[in-house]
């Protein structure tokens, strides 16, 4: 299954850009990022593990997502947005994966109303949530290959009250395994409010 990712939609203007290159902290420039602010990241693998720290900005790789990884080498969540961040917060063409969780999920862990757009969630281990665990709204992008090895939600597990939108996206051989309450939904374990559009789903377990 092939997803075409289209430009993202972040804001360009009044804006300070911060620049990473491959080689450097993606970390380091969100601890210096004021709200506003753009992190422009060039194409390359980063081995970290990421924290928003409740910041409205915007994380973009002109490059697409499959140029610009961030790698948690199974250390460990792998990107946290859990201070609140809001529709101001953006993660814009980036790779997201070896993320691991304790009890929890292992690769993108919202708590708030971040936007995703044109990002891939892959190979990453929790769980509650293998790939996504909140409240994110996700546009096209791709979430594949994540197991939740207790629980619920292989690729996304929504937070019970969340009225959180799924657009255009891929979701596909992901794994919820485990023995707590039947371990159902192997794509994605959504509420009443939860609204999905356009979405291609396959080979979940």
């Amino acid at each position: 299954i092939l997803l075409a990712f289209g430009a993202c939609t972040a804001s360009l203007t009044l804006a300070s850009d911060i620049h990473v290159g491959s080689g450097s902290s993606i970390q380091a420039a969100i601890d210096v990022a004021v709200g506003g602010d753009r992190v422009l990241i060039a194409a390359g693998t980063y081995v970290e593990r990421l924290d928003l720290r409740g910041k409205a900005i915007e994380l973009i790789c002109t490059d697409g997502p499959t140029a610009t990884i961030i790698d948690a080498n199974y250390a460990g969540v792998a990107l946290r947005m859990i201070s609140g961040e809001g529709a101001g917060t953006v993660l814009c063409s980036l790779t997201t994966t070896g993320g691991s969780g304790g009890f929890g999920p292992g690769g993108v862990v919202t708590n708030g109303t971040p936007l995703l757009e044109d990002c891939i969630i892959r190979n990453n281990v929790g769980r509650l949530g293998g790939g996504v665990h909140g409240d994110a709204t996700l546009v096209r992008c791709r979430i594949e290959n994540n197991t939740s090895s207790l629980s619920h939600g292989g690729g996304i597990a929504v937070h019970s009250s969340a009225a959180v939108t799924i657009d255009r996206c891929v979701i596909a051989d992901n794994l919820a395994s485990g023995s707590l309450g039947g371990a159902q939904a192997g794509g994605v374990w959504a509420t009443s409010a939860t609204t999905i559009t356009r979405l291609v789903a396959g080979g979940a377990k």
